[in-house]
């Protein structure tokens, strides 16, 4: 996802990210409640489970469905990725 955004709205782009996926999480323990309690306690979650299941499902769908923006991708060595790691979290504090 960075790589798909301007270096400037990167740390905006992932708030709104976790944002959506926050918001998105919020309901889920009444909607388990409103199951547990209508259809009691096995079959209820027996149903979270295969609507979880589903959901994790189609977001594979669309994942299969995306297409690599970066081309002629250099592999980082270890010793970059050890160099450069204080650098992102100096950075990541920042935002």
């Amino acid at each position: 996802m960075a790589d798909s955004l301007p270096p400037e709205k990167r740390g905006l782009g992932f708030s709104v990210l976790n944002l959506i996926t926050s918001v998105s999480t919020t309901p889920a323990p009444v909607a388990a409640l409103f199951l547990v309690a209508t259809f009691g306690s096995d079959l209820g979650m027996r149903i979270a489970y295969t609507i979880v299941v589903l959901l994790y499902l189609a977001a594979a769908a669309v994942r299969l469905k995306l297409k690599e923006t970066l081309k002629n991708v250099e592999k980082a060595s270890f010793k970059e990725v050890v160099r450069s790691y204080p650098k992102a979290l100096q950075e990541g504090i920042n935002v």
